[in-house]
């Protein structure tokens, strides 16, 4: 959208989109309040001055006999209503400030109508009485200034504004230096125009221009919040898919690096009879059973502080003490090994209650040194590689279904948390015999205290 677009205020009367209506009427009230408070100090002086004239006037006796005159001393009495709606705004400037006055909308209407009432009869008297268009061309203007401090483009219109109303000034002061007749018809529309209407049409153009200036803010700020949504979900997705550390790493670099843990703990698992139910249920009923356990070991892992890795089919790998190292990593990855164990148990005798086919769960985890990146620029994932990560899935392996299988480097970081079953030496594909365990249960609340330590 160009800026001449956003500022099209040639039209007298703009309004502004109805679902900003309320919002716009009430940020203007609280901005005019505001500089009621201001004006004060204006109605006072000019209160003041008009008191001066009609002075003035009693001590040369213009008063006496004289109507015009005295209907003016009349609506100077009515300019003080102006006076006392501004002290109330005055009084209430805090409140203002914090945008918590109760209804400043009708505030706002009442201090509409107390310049009404303390301007309409003196500006239409005063186009019979020179001297009071006079004070009253130099108060529309400065006034008319006041109340459109806020905007920016206030200053062009008002520098024209004072230039029309000077003008008018000086024609007056010209026919008098002259000696012309100064109740020409034609003089009391210039001096009318100069002074009233020019300064109102001025007024709406700024009105416009604050309006249409608003609409755009918010429709500006309704796109940066869907922009913001949108960044939102897109930051989600991709915590989704990365670890927060590295998903801000690549946001930062545009890559991310491939870094060493020295300490961590990986968890395996793998269900049995994934082929045996895979031939008795549809691929949909498959998929479905499948992202049912699954939903739960991410659950599970969010849990304990685990970080998902990745699924393989039915294999399901997760990692503790990266990509933030934690010196609990082996009780967290055991501890939701074991609830994920239950998990499926319980689940497994709901299925054959129900006389239907289940799954079962062999899991295993090892605990040591890996690497863990970013491979590839396009559909990257995170993974991790080494022995580690291979021992764990030997681990695995060699577990039998409804079991969790620790390797002996894990047992001895946990040992004192957890119920074992030794299985002793057992013979791993390419990796020789390997000193195994099975982890039964937690050791009373050890688990508790050590995880939130």
């Amino acid at each position: 959208m160009e800026r001449a677009e956003l500022y099209d205020d040639g039209k007298f009367l703009t309004q502004i989109d109805p679902k900003y209506k309320v919002e716009f009427r009430t940020e203007v009230a609280y901005e005019n309040a505001h500089r009621m408070s201001i004006m004060f100090y204006f109605f006072l002086v000019f209160f003041l001055l008009f008191i001066v004239l009609d002075i003035i006037r009693f001590k040369e006796g213009l008063l006496h006999g004289n109507l015009l005159y005295s209907l003016l001393a009349g609506s100077h009495v009515l300019f003080f209503y102006q006076i006392i709606t501004s002290a109330f705004t005055l009084r209430n400037r805090d409140k203002l400030k914090r945008r918590e006055f109760p209804n400043v909308i009708r505030l706002e209407r009442r201090f509409m109508l107390s310049m009404l009432i303390g301007l309409l009869p003196m500006g239409i008297l005063g186009i019979f009485e020179r001297e009071t268009l006079i004070v009253l061309a130099i108060y529309s203007v400065m006034i008319n200034i006041v109340m459109q401090l806020g905007h920016r483009r206030c200053i062009e219109y008002n520098v024209i504004s004072f230039i029309l109303a000077l003008f008018g000034i000086l024609v007056y002061f010209g026919y008098i230096h002259t000696g012309e007749s100064a109740d020409k018809p034609y003089t009391f529309i210039l001096e009318t125009v100069g002074v009233f209407a020019i300064p109102f049409f001025i007024s709406r153009r700024q009105y416009n221009a604050k309006l249409r200036e608003f609409e755009y803010q918010k429709i500006l700020a309704e796109q940066n919040e869907i922009i913001r949504i949108e960044k939102d979900k897109a930051d989600e997705l991709l915590l989704n898919i990365l670890p927060k550390e590295v998903a801000e790493e690549l946001k930062d670099k545009g890559y991310s690096e491939a870094h060493q843990f020295e300490n961590v703990t990986v968890l395996f698992t793998d269900f049995v009879n994934f082929t045996r139910l895979s031939e008795h249920l549809t691929p949909k009923e498959l998929v479905a059973e499948i992202h049912f356990c699954f939903k739960e070991f991410d659950s599970i892992t969010e849990k304990y502080g685990l970080e998902k890795i990745k699924t393989i089919g039915d294999a399901y790998l997760a990692v503790s003490g990266l990509p933030t190292s934690d010196s609990r990593h082996a009780y967290r990855v055991v501890a939701a090994a074991l609830e994920m164990r239950d998990f499926i148990e319980r689940h497994k005798r709901e299925k054959i209650r129900e006389h239907k086919d289940f799954l079962d769960i062999r899991i295993g985890i090892h605990s040591g040194p890996v690497v863990a990146g970013i491979v590839g620029v396009k559909k990257f994932a995170y993974d991790i590689w080494g022995d580690t990560v291979n021992t764990a899935a030997r681990m695995e392996q060699s577990s039998i279904p409804g079991k969790i299988t620790i390797s002996e480097t894990t047992h001895k970081l946990v040992e004192d948390a957890f119920v074992f079953v030794d299985r002793g030496h057992i013979e791993a594909k390419n990796k020789g015999e390997i000193h195994m365990y099975f982890v039964e249960a937690f050791k009373g609340e050890r688990i508790v205290e050590l995880l939130n330590s």
